[in-house]
């Protein structure tokens, strides 16, 4: 058996050939910090931000409120996430849960989290203007923005799952909408002006909750004023795992609970990663099941295209990772009266948002930050995680190689090993020979966005890596 499990030991790269991934292509240095997101208008709107004077934490909330125009899909204000925060002024991190609630008379529509969550980073957090960093996004709104790819897709995503999108997305007269063209969205501008000059206040009290209340009503929802208005954002303490220097903290969710589990078993284990790049794929799909059984109740479908992800590193040295979630695709597809807000499902238990996962690195002992990333897409979404992070830190990966590595993923003991099409067929027969069927999926497993200084800040600022996940069509972007 010792062995096998010797045999195979392979490098940390499950492509087949390398073939469509990149790998071993030199990164050049980047400016200090920076920002990371699916949709290359929010990621610009954070770039801006840090320009500006802002921190991680302003940076952050400009970019959700920027995605909620942009990839209101996932990131609708009806929708809820989190968020994990590290705090150089304190040394300290935190988890801020706002994930969607549910009503005190149990209904159909969720109770956003999203507009209170950003509100309290930033206020708590942050250092510019509640206003400087919701008003790029109402300018958009109420201007225009020019749809993305990534818009696209999820648009073209939601359709040929047979899934609604709102009127907006739906183009004029039976015409396609197409890259570039600009789209307007009045009410949802008018809201975020409201929430601009009110700050949360105006979404969970007076009209807009009025508005929000009525909606649920005519949806089947059971949602009150008092849900609203008593939504509150948890405050949790994070998980940590270390590698050498750095502690990598995540949320206390399902997620952060199977990335820890596969970290202490994979990284700290006898040998894996400490001393090597090998992997033993033999135990890693071990571990996973182990890691992936504890994480009950499981959603009904593996992958999920309701959320996003993304990521901010001041050159102060503070790091705030995010994750959002409509809970499915454009929630259940019904606009707020003349408000353009998005209303989310009631959460039910294994479709909450429990497999985002946010995770910030730090030297606690040097109080500097080092990395902030966010994976997002379901269940693959701690694994896709630990794949990253695994070769960017014991693998000594570039960051662009370590994100393209092709992902796999495996449930819990007995179930088979999904994996994307680039997998390896020699790693297949390995899982074989253990009785473990390997299938093949045209979906992707995860989405993570990152930033990486390998020099930690504030101390070197010439040597942070930024990039998006190259499975979507976002940007990162050095501060």
């Amino acid at each position: 058996m010792l062995a096998a499990l010797s045999a195979c030991s392979l490098n940390f790269n499950p492509g087949g050939n390398n073939k469509g991934f990149a790998t071993g292509v030199p990164m050049l240095p980047v400016g200090p910090g920076g920002v990371a997101a699916g949709d290359p208008q929010a990621a610009a709107v954070g770039q801006r931000i840090l320009r500006q004077g802002g921190n991680a934490a302003d940076a952050a909330a400009a970019m959700y409120f920027a995605l909620a125009v942009t990839d209101p899909g996932a990131a609708g204000l009806g929708g809820g996430g989190l968020c994990l925060i590290y705090q150089k002024a304190s040394n300290s991190a935190t988890v801020m849960d706002f994930r969607p609630g549910v009503s005190d008379a149990p209904g159909t529509i969720a109770v956003p989290g999203n507009v209170r969550g950003f509100a309290a980073l930033q206020g708590r957090y942050g250092v510019l203007h509640w206003g400087q960093v919701v008003a790029p996004a109402e300018i958009m709104a109420r201007f225009g923005w020019q749809l993305s790819r990534a818009s696209l897709q999820e648009i073209a995503d939601q359709r040929a799952a047979g899934g609604a999108v709102p009127e907006l997305f739906q183009g004029v007269a039976g015409q396609a909408l197409h890259e570039g063209e600009t789209v307007r969205w009045p009410a949802l501008g008018q809201t975020l002006s409201e929430i601009h000059f009110g700050g949360a206040r105006a979404f969970y009290r007076g009209r807009l909750a009025a508005e929000i209340v009525a909606a649920s009503r005519a949806a089947g929802g059971q949602l009150t004023a008092a849900d609203l208005a008593s939504f509150r954002v948890r405050m949790e303490r994070p998980l940590q795992v270390e590698y050498n220097h750095i502690a990598l903290l995540v949320p206390p969710s399902a997620g952060g609970v199977v990335f820890s589990r596969l970290w202490r078993q994979m990284v700290q284990g006898p040998g894996l990663f400490v001393t090597s790049s090998s992997v033993d794929w033999v135990k890693f799909g071990a571990a996973l099941a182990g890691a992936y059984g504890a994480a009950r109740p499981w959603p009904r479908t593996l992958v999920s295209n309701a959320e996003t992800g993304f990521a901010a590193l001041d050159k102060f040295g503070n790091a705030v990772a995010c994750g959002v979630t409509m809970l499915r695709p454009f929630g259940v597809a019904r606009t707020v009266g003349n408000t353009g807000i998005l209303l989310s499902p009631a959460p039910v238990p294994g479709n909450d948002g429990q497999f985002l996962t946010p995770v910030v690195g730090a030297n606690i002992a040097l109080k500097q930050g080092y990395l902030a990333a966010s994976a997002s897409g379901g269940m693959p979404a701690p694994t896709a995680l630990f794949e990253s992070l695994a070769g960017v830190l014991p693998a000594h990966q570039n960051l662009r190689a370590a994100l393209a590595l092709p992902r796999a993923i495996r449930v819990g003991p007995g179930q088979p090993l999904y994996h994307e099409t680039d997998f390896s067929p020699p790693l297949l027969d390995v899982f074989a020979k253990q009785g473990i069927r390997g299938i093949a999926l045209q979906q992707t497993l995860g989405r993570v966005n990152m930033i990486y200084c390998a020099g930690g800040l504030p101390k070197d600022t010439k040597v942070c890596a930024v990039r998006a996940d190259p499975r979507g069509l976002g940007v990162g972007l050095n501060g």
